[in-house]
């Protein structure tokens, strides 16, 4: 074998590795694509789709698309609840990615927002809890997609889903993930987490990203998220093929999306440099306290500031649209406090403010 077909050779694996890694990036950190995208077949992940009406205009579709993520509590094991879940959503994502600036805001809606009774959630008005609704109520990862576009008034085109089981496997997979803790805590589970870097294991690192009561509440939840992607983006760039292709029997029925392979393949070839910079979290603004829904229970909810809500969405998530006033969104606001403001950090600096600016045509 000749010099150039060696060189050619090892070109190409290098190639594929990187479009695997970008794919498997994109659906855990952004929700973009999937690994299936070098491996499977179309309508392997597939469910429903959504209703066209909550998609991109037409005319900016080129240039810019939303993703709902979601991250789904399925574990039955668990000895330590009193009752059970099945499809509770625990992770809530909207990303919305700017495919002509190339940038990806994500903004991180907490599990407990409170939202408009009008809305499936077994009696709780919380949104996490519609997904736990089945289709025919309202419900399901096409409900809560209905829910926040409404809400927030801006368009879904995609979802991607997984399961926690599988978010452990992954983690496994690769021989544990390094995260630097800012705090020491004990989980939920037992699990005591040392402030500074440490090896995590799958169920250690779930326990990490879940954590809120001893954790800093609702906004230590969302940073460990972040910290978690971070973290996961950088051993993913470490992992070698072979890591990469064990992550998919992981992920083998624990994923569910409305994209197409079509569109998979498109959005990871459009993903191909975008900097870790350019890819930038926000935390919702608001707080958090016990209110009495709808129901007449008193439940521990958050609530979003609808007029600093309505200032990050117009900033970060309407690249080439017009501004939406406060007053017409769908977000009901119970408390006048505001305990978290919008946290922006950018996933190559963990922690650090980014100067992410509203794109022009």
């Amino acid at each position: 074998m000749t010099a150039d077909k060696v060189k050619k050779k090892k070109k190409m694996k290098t190639k594929d590795k990187v479009m695997l890694i970008i794919s498997i990036i994109m659906i855990i950190v952004a929700g973009l694509a999937l690994a299936a995208v070098v491996l499977m077949n179309t309508g392997l992940f597939s469910e429903g789709d959504l209703n066209a009406s909550m998609a991109t205009k037409p005319e900016i579709s080129h240039l810019t698309k939303n993703f709902l993520v979601c991250g789904y509590d399925t574990d039955n094991e668990k000895k330590n609840l009193s009752y059970r879940r099945n499809h509770m959503a625990d992770v809530i994502m909207v990303v919305n990615y700017d495919i002509s600036a190339k940038k990806v805001n994500i903004l991180q809606i907490p599990r407990d927002t409170y939202i408009d009774d009008k809305y499936p959630t077994g009696k709780t008005n919380k949104i996490n809890a519609v997904t736990n609704q089945s289709e025919k109520k309202g419900g399901g990862i096409e409900g809560l997609a209905t829910v926040i576009n409404e809400t927030f008034d801006i368009p879904i085109d995609y979802y991607v889903t997984i399961t926690m089981d599988s978010f452990r496997g992954i983690v496994d997979v690769l021989g544990g993930i390094e995260i630097d803790s800012p705090t020491a805590f004990t989980s939920n589970e037992g699990y005591k987490i040392k402030k500074g870097k440490q090896l995590m294991s799958g169920q250690i690192a779930e326990a990490f990203v879940r954590e809120r009561k001893n954790n800093g509440g609702d906004f230590g939840r969302q940073r460990s998220q972040r910290i978690f992607l971070s973290a996961l983006m950088d051993r993913l760039l470490d992992a070698s093929t072979g890591e990469l292709t064990k992550m998919m029997p992981t992920l083998l029925g624990k994923v569910t999306t409305n994209l197409t392979l079509a569109e998979m393949l498109d959005l990871a070839k459009q993903a191909q440099g975008l900097e870790k910079s350019n890819i930038v979290f926000h935390s919702a603004p608001g707080s958090s306290g016990s209110y009495k829904v709808a129901s007449g229970q008193k439940l521990s909810i958050y609530s979003l500031n609808k007029a600093l809500m309505a200032d990050l969405l117009n900033q970060y998530f309407r690249p080439y649209s017009d501004d939406v006033p406060a007053e017409e969104l769908g977000i009901i606001q119970v408390f006048d406090k505001v305990t978290v403001e919008d946290t922006q950090e950018a996933m190559d600096n963990i922690g650090a403010s980014s100067t992410t600016s509203k794109s022009s045509e």
